[in-house]
């Protein structure tokens, strides 16, 4: 979703992803410490569930006077949003969707019905949002979570959900879907209460192809081919693809990139094993810290490189270079028995002080007789 503020105005606009809710909840706690009065202008397929109950929830919460226009299209979870305030008005060629929510989920039995039972849910939480706010039944409301049910602008208001009809912001023209991209469809199809595809066998080659439950709604079947469309725009400039380019070729320039950076990472993983086992060598890093030098290099492999190099070069002493050097520096620091103090005895040579007696007595006395 894209999130944009101009002073007390926060316009949402597209798909509500994961992390849109963290999102949208930082910039409107912005935008309410310096506005009374903020409007949220709504333009949303829908998206995700708990994304979307984020954005809801900060809106309910709210001390500021919240305003929603819904100047495009208010699809799913998007129809939801709009409940959590009064004031909510819609463009007067803006469209509103509501159904019961929906999921994709794989594994075993229990992994289904436990992904059924939070369906259940969500879906009691939408019946009860939707009777808070247009005081109607709740077996009145269900019938609006049976497939998709779109609401105009008079039919919204007529039913209670939304507060007043706005001249509109954008003009959506009827268009030939076979020439737009499927987002361009969606930005400019006027939905109605009649909405399915004409072609069923379409529709059946699509559920088939993205994977998707027999029943699924045509909002959730449009959903997938424009993230697919999508995809295939943002391959096309990231591999620099002609317009053109076939399928088979995106496929083809995929593969070819996917193959050079598999070969890079082998040429990366040799290279850092060589500068680790050179750093220990020269003393830069201990044997211990191989492992997780090895691992720098995985998550930086520059950075890394560079940190090694920078290492000061020094020649580590061997074992027996550490014993010699450790009996040199012993050997120098002795002194003669002979010139043994009280001191040195006591040190060394404790059980010969006790049993010499006459010995004992001359250190005394050597002791004291310089201290007078």
């Amino acid at each position: 979703m894209q999130f944009e503020v101009q002073e007390n105005v926060i316009t949402a606009f597209g798909v509500i992803e994961t992390g849109d809710g963290v999102k949208f909840a930082s910039l409107f706690s912005q935008l309410e410490q310096s506005q009374t009065d903020i409007l949220l202008k709504l333009h949303t397929e829908g998206g995700s569930v708990f994304d979307g109950n984020m954005i809801y929830n900060a809106l309910i919460n709210s001390k500021a006077n919240v305003t929603i226009h819904i100047i495009g299209i208010a699809a799913s979870m998007g129809a939801i949003i709009s409940l959590a305030v009064d004031e909510v008005y819609m463009a007067e060629n803006s469209y509103l969707m509501i159904h019961a929510p929906s999921s994709y989920s794989s594994g075993q039995a229990q992994d289904f019905e436990n992904q059924a039972k939070l369906l259940r849910l969500i879906e009691a939480d939408f019946i009860k949002k939707l009777q808070q706010k247009t005081g109607k039944t709740e077996e009145y409301v269900k019938q609006w979570l049976i497939g998709d049910t779109w609401f105009n602008a008079q039919q919204a208001l007529n039913e209670g959900l939304i507060k007043g009809i706005i001249s509109p912001e954008f003009d959506f023209d009827a268009c030939n879907p076979k020439q737009l991209s499927v987002k361009e469809v969606f930005n400019h199809y006027k939905p109605s209460n009649n909405f399915n595809f004409s072609d069923m066998d379409l529709r059946e080659q699509l559920i088939s192809r993205f994977k998707l439950i027999s029943n699924t709604s045509n909002t959730n079947i449009l959903m997938k081919v424009e993230e697919a469309l999508y995809l295939r725009e943002e391959l096309k400039k990231l591999l620099e693809l002609d317009k053109k380019v076939s399928d088979d070729e995106i496929l083809e320039a995929v593969k070819k990139l996917l193959e050079a950076e598999q070969t890079t990472q082998e040429e990366q993983e040799t290279e850092a094993r060589y500068l680790t086992t050179q750093a220990i060598r020269s003393g830069g890093i201990t044997q211990a810290q191989e492992q997780h030098v090895l691992n720098l290099f995985k998550n930086d492999f520059k950075g890394t490189k560079n940190f090694l190099n920078s290492l000061p070069k020094r020649n580590p002493f061997s074992i027996s270079d550490l014993i010699k050097s450790k009996v040199v520096s012993e050997q120098s620091q002795e002194k003669p028995k002979s010139d043994w103090n009280l001191d040195d005895y006591r040190k060394n040579a404790p059980k010969e002080l006790e049993q010499n007696q006459q010995l004992y007595q001359r250190l005394i006395k050597a002791k004291y007789n310089n201290k007078n």
